[in-house]
């Protein structure tokens, strides 16, 4: 977050004009920080484990099996890899949310956002052990829920699995 607030101040300095707000809350420019800060390590985190999926489901038998048949790399990889990689998909896409969880309370504080994460920190500064305890218990159910829907999302009948 700090690194993109210097970028947004160095380039207002340069152009002489405002670019990006780097604090506040607000629902236009205000947004592009947090979104860019919460959202760039868990997608390269998402990409590097999904190509790694998809290279290694792509050296399996199953693979070659169905290239020797003759079939498009398209219905290979809808049939064949897709279906295979999904659940680890998921179980990546679960750890990115869970990054960007604990990234919250950072992007909450520098930014000065109200929000669930600055509520916990406030409450761990105040010692208010009740408001801690609601703040945890509602992370815990997002989370709880997050791995129900993967369940329910990875429930798959035929799929190989690695």
């Amino acid at each position: 977050v700090f690194v993109l607030q210097l970028g947004a101040i160095g380039l207002a300095e340069r152009t002489a004009r405002t670019v990006l707000p780097v604090f506040g809350y607000g629902l236009d420019g205000h947004l592009v920080i947090p979104v860019l800060a919460l959202t760039l390590a868990p997608f390269a985190f998402i990409a590097r484990s999904v190509a790694l999926f998809a290279s290694e489901a792509m050296d399996r038998d199953y693979i070659r099996t169905a290239r020797a048949k003759g079939l498009p790399e398209v219905a290979i990889a809808g049939r064949h890899l897709l279906p295979n990689i999904l659940g680890s998909t998921g179980e990546t896409l679960l750890g990115a949310v869970r990054l960007t969880l604990g990234a919250v309370v950072i992007v909450e504080y520098v930014l000065v956002w109200p929000g669930l994460g600055l509520l916990g920190l406030r409450a761990l500064y105040v010692q208010d052990g009740g408001l801690v305890v609601v703040v945890m218990a509602l992370l815990g159910l997002v989370f709880l829920g997050l791995d129900a829907a993967l369940d329910l999302l990875t429930r798959r009948t035929g799929v190989v699995s690695g």
